[in-house]
């Protein structure tokens, strides 16, 4: 999972993005596990949006994590998308955080 941390600032190609009708509000970044399986994680500013300026410098300056979750937890946001062939994952968006959740 440390890989996949480290690609949190990668910028996602547009054309990719645009393909598979994912909403241009999210980042995705590409990245490999510990165990070598492929994650696909969404990453996105917008949440949070309507926060007063306060919370929002704060939001922007602290480091986004990553939750994984199970397919059990309630998603406040889900997708199912498979880019390229390659494994498929849900996506969503939990308690206001980009999580990842094992297919």
């Amino acid at each position: 999972l440390e890989s996949a941390r480290a690609l949190l600032d990668a910028h996602a190609d547009p054309e990719r993005q645009d393909l598979h009708g994912e909403d241009a509000r999210f980042l995705l970044a590409r990245g490999k596990s510990d165990d070598d399986a492929i994650f696909h994680l969404l990453m996105t500013h917008e949440v949070g949006a309507g926060d007063s300026p306060e919370k929002e410098r704060e939001r922007k300056s602290s480091k986004p994590t990553i939750e994984i979750a199970t397919p059990t937890q309630r998603l406040e946001h889900l997708k199912r998308t498979n880019l390229n062939g390659e494994t498929l994952l849900h996506m969503a968006v939990l308690h206001g955080r980009a999580a990842l959740v094992r297919a």
